[in-house]
Formats: C-alpha cells, sequence, structure tokens
C-alpha cells in the first residue's frame, strides 16, 4: 500500500535558509517519527541500503540571497 504525506509549513518570519537535497526534511521526517513511534523511526534510520520511504526537499517560493534561499513570512512551502 503507498501513501504520501506532505507537511505544509508557514514561515513565520522572513529568513534565510541553506539550500540542501533534503537531509533536513529526511531528519524531519525522522524526528516527527520518534516522537509518535521512537522504535519505528530508529529501525527506519538503521537500515542500510535503499529505504522503503522517500522524503523530497522543501518546495514553495523562494528568492535567492547570498548565502542560501530566501523565505518570505506568511508564504506556505512543503
Amino acid at each position: 500500500m503507498l501513501y504520501s504525506v506532505v507537511v505544509k509549513l508557514r514561515a513565520q518570519v522572513d529568513a534565510t535558509i541553506s539550500p540542501t537535497r533534503g537531509y533536513h526534511a529526511y531528519a524531519l521526517f525522522l524526528e516527527m517519527l520518534r516522537r509518535g513511534n521512537e522504535p519505528v523511526a530508529q529501525k527506519l534510520h538503521d537500515l542500510e541500503g535503499p529505504k522503503p520511504f522517500t522524503v523530497s526537499p522543501l518546495q514553495g517560493k523562494f528568492h535567492r540571497q547570498h548565502s542560501g534561499l530566501g523565505i518570505t513570512a506568511g508564504e506556505v512551502y512543503w
């Protein structure tokens, strides 16, 4: 059975974030899972090879900043 979960985040302030290839989203996913079921989160974290899930990098309206990606207060990112 396949599932898709989209987490929407609303920026509270203008800020600059570092561009990544999804590592922060991956860490957030495991942290959210850990809070609900720590043994499952640890098992998924420790798996070697392909994981039974995928996590996408943050999406939304960004603007270039000299040190990263600018996000705007009130905008929704997913």
